[in-house]
């Protein structure tokens, strides 16, 4: 096989509750949801990329599905078998692949396991760089040869992970407590902030508290990377439902009153409309 930066990805599910459940809370890659969220793989522009995948889930198969470019792949990662383009390949519980890929713009991409599997643990953020200076205390030379590994980077990467710095927020992951509305400014659109699926991010939509005028449409835009919602905490008297990326989800509030509400994919996004 022609040199590649190599990466290895164990494609799984879990539930901490029930290991039997046909409909597991998690569906990781190596082992962490979302670690790849914080952690980005970045390889360079116009350089070779060689994915190892492995499907060890027990259930649900595994979609894998890369933005921005197609991708080169041998099924159950066998070179004897004939490969082929695509951009979404479907690897089956036991079964493994090679795929191989190239951007040609830096910036930032998604890759992960298409499905409800993207929302449960398996969206990862593929970062493209100018060049290899940042990656080069990283590597490490391969068993094919020409290539670098960062195999033994995501090795060092689960160990930080098991070793965590314990971060403590108010009510993360509940959609009860209220966003006060003392300075709520007027504004008719609403941002869903880039990296707003992060916890981190204390104010996940901007402006996180809006008054209005009874009638008045608002505009929530999605400007994040990842799929979000905008929907009422209390009665769910509006529901956005799944805004991609890039989208736009309008309501239109007639009668008066305070509408606290949340996104039900990431519950510490919490914002509200008061209605004067």
């Amino acid at each position: 096989m022609d040199p590649a930066r190599e990466f290895f990805f164990v494609l799984s599910e879990f539930d901490p509750e029930d290991p039997l459940t046909l409909f597991p809370k998690f569906y990781p890659i190596n082992g962490y949801a979302n670690q790849y969220m914080d952690n980005p793989i970045q390889v360079v522009k116009d350089e070779l990329v060689r994915f190892y995948v492995i499907g060890i889930g027990g259930v649900v198969q595994s979609p894998f599905h890369v933005h921005s470019t197609i991708f080169k792949v041998w099924p159950s990662g066998i070179l004897w078998n004939e490969p082929y383009w695509a951009q979404t390949h479907l690897v089956a519980n036991g079964d493994t692949a090679i795929i191989e890929a190239k951007w040609s713009e830096p910036g930032k991409y998604l890759f992960h396991v298409h499905g409800i599997q993207e929302e449960k643990g398996s969206m990862a953020i593929l970062e493209v760089l100018e060049d290899d200076s940042e990656l080069k205390s990283l590597e490490q030379p391969s068993n094919m040869p020409g290539s670098k590994s960062m195999i033994e980077w995501q090795e060092d990467l689960l160990y930080k992970l098991e070793d965590p710095q314990i971060i403590t927020y108010d009510d993360l992951g509940s959609a009860g407590v209220p966003i006060s509305t003392h300075g709520a400014v007027s504004a008719d659109k609403v941002s869903i902030v880039k990296d707003s699926w992060n916890p981190k991010i204390t104010e996940s939509y901007a402006p996180i508290a809006v008054k209005v005028k009874p009638g008045t449409t608002i505009t929530w835009t999605n400007d994040d990377i990842v799929v979000h919602t905008v929907t009422e905490s209390e009665s769910t008297s509006f529901d956005s439902g799944f805004i991609q990326a890039g989208a736009d989800w309008q309501q239109t509030f007639d009668a008066s009153g305070e509408f606290n509400y949340y996104c039900t994919l990431h519950p510490w996004m919490k914002g509200v409309v008061l209605v004067i």
